[in-house]
């Protein structure tokens, strides 16, 4: 058996891709959106198995495994775009409006089918003589606007989920004091990828077709690598934080830009807090709270967060804190960025991250930075390292070695 350095490449990645989804699929229930991407890493799995098999000369034992998703990408973009969505808290897409958008999908697998169940000689003899072709490799007119129009359908469904990615990234660390935006933002570069791997291979096709610049075969290895970056890029980050969802409050932040939910009536806080005119869609605006609204609940944050150290909590958000104070989530966003100058990430990781000071002064503490970390509040170490360093200009890990070298 015959493994090229290309075809290993190709099976650590389907190794890798492969463990990955099985993870997210086992970290994650039912409905959540980790399910969905351990789909979508799964389709990438095995495009990379198939790669690997077609690199080395294992299709010649086990050519039935080959070419059971043609057209990918149509495959792709909806599965993208509905685990985006998932993240966004959106209501899941249903069995049917699933089968809608894999509509174009399942109509190009039933026409490709009967090259599936040739015999396996034929199928063995038609892979090598593709193979074994060293000329030009000029495809008709109308195989080409295909081609052309499949990646076209992935680029809208990735312009879809940029827009979705762009505008929660955006108010995330108002509403959240974990790694939501962080996992956005590299959702947002994966975006990106998956966006620049299929304009590189639009250009690189075209190129290939129009002066035969690069032999069609390097088009595909060369967009098989860039995907084997990509999915193992996308499982890492997904397993930073598998069940990433926005609640249905938060969502309606972020998508009413800070206006309160038409349901919703604003809250009088002890008669200090001014009543909205009759449309509740109207954005809030400085004028709503009065100075001593602002200051009175300025005082209760403080006192929820270092006396009732409610920080301690990592699943603490936005909402659960409005909850826990009875006071609309709206207006203690407004006073947190107008009145304290400052967001919610960073308010709720200052005490996090004093509260970790404390932890790591006690020299005779055994504790690990991880454990330091949890007991404070911060779901994984990256956030915990990030609002550190923002804070006191190192990681923990270093303010640690300088408070042994001090004593």
């Amino acid at each position: 058996m015959n493994i090229t350095l290309l075809s290993l490449i190709y099976f650590i990645a389907f190794s890798h891709a492969l463990m990955l989804a099985v993870a997210l699929w086992k970290q994650t229930s039912r409905g959540q959106s980790g399910r969905i991407l351990a789909i979508f890493i799964s389709v990438f799995a095995y495009k990379m198995f198939e790669a690997g098999v077609m690199f080395s000369d294992l299709y010649k034992f086990i050519p039935h495994v080959l070419d059971w998703l043609p057209g990918v990408v149509l495959i792709i973009g909806p599965i993208f775009y509905g685990y985006i969505r998932a993240v966004a808290g959106k209501k899941s897409f249903s069995s049917l409006q699933w089968l809608l958008h894999f509509t174009p999908a399942i109509l190009l697998i039933a026409y490709n089918s009967p090259q599936l169940f040739v015999e396996a000689s034929m199928k063995i003899n038609n892979i090598s003589r593709i193979q074994e072709y060293e000329g030009p490799m000029v495809i008709p007119t109308q195989i080409v606007f295909l081609l052309l129009l499949l990646k076209l359908h992935l680029g809208i469904y990735l312009i879809k989920s940029w827009k979705i990615l762009v505008r929660f990234e955006a108010k995330a660390y108002q509403l959240r004091a974990d790694n939501s935006g962080l996992i956005l933002k590299r959702h947002k570069q994966l975006c990106v990828a998956l966006f620049s791997l299929e304009a590189t291979w639009v250009i690189l096709f075209i190129l290939q077709q129009s002066i035969g610049f690069f032999a069609l075969e390097y088009v595909s290895t060369i967009w098989l690598l860039f995907m084997a970056t990509i999915i193992l890029a996308m499982g890492y980050y997904g397993l930073e934080q598998p069940s990433i969802v926005f609640s249905d409050a938060e969502r309606a932040l972020i998508i009413n830009d800070k206006s309160i939910p038409p349901q919703d009536k604003p809250h009088n806080h002890e008669n200090n807090v001014i009543q909205l005119k009759s449309s509740d869609k109207e954005k809030y605006q400085q004028s709503l709270l009065s100075d001593d609204a602002a200051k009175d609940i300025a005082n209760q944050l403080s006192q929820a967060l270092s006396q009732k150290q409610l920080f301690l909590d990592d699943k603490l958000t936005l909402s659960s804190l409005a909850n826990e104070l009875s006071i609309k989530p709206h207006l203690i966003s407004q006073v947190i960025n107008q009145s304290m100058k400052t967001n919610f990430y960073q308010l709720v990781n200052e005490y996090r991250v004093n509260f970790a000071i404390q932890l790591l002064h006690n020299i005779n503490s055994n504790w690990s930075v991880e454990r330091i970390a949890y007991e404070s509040g911060f779901g994984n170490r990256v956030t915990f390292n990030n609002a550190f360093k923002s804070l006191k200009g190192c990681t923990p890990s270093a303010y640690r070695k300088k408070l042994k070298h001090a004593g």
